[in-house]
């Protein structure tokens, strides 16, 4: 049986903005040890501007989790 033959259903359900930047701080807190609101000001401050991701733990799950508040 392939995936386009089974009957699996998904379900989606969008989060509201607050939801969503509850999630995103929930992220970086866990990553980087910092609010949801001080990596965005830091970031847009341009503290990350010439950071290798891959140098720093947790940074591109944070960096990958920005679409949920930009």
């Amino acid at each position: 049986m392939s995936i386009a033959e089974s009957s699996a259903s998904v379900e989606v359900s969008e989060l509201t903005p607050e939801e969503a930047a509850a999630v995103f701080d929930r992220i970086v807190r866990s990553a980087l040890n910092l609010s949801g609101e001080q990596f965005l000001a830091d970031l847009d401050a341009g503290m990350f501007d010439d950071v290798e991701p891959d140098a720093h733990p947790g940074l591109l799950d944070v960096l990958m989790a920005l679409p949920l508040v930009r």
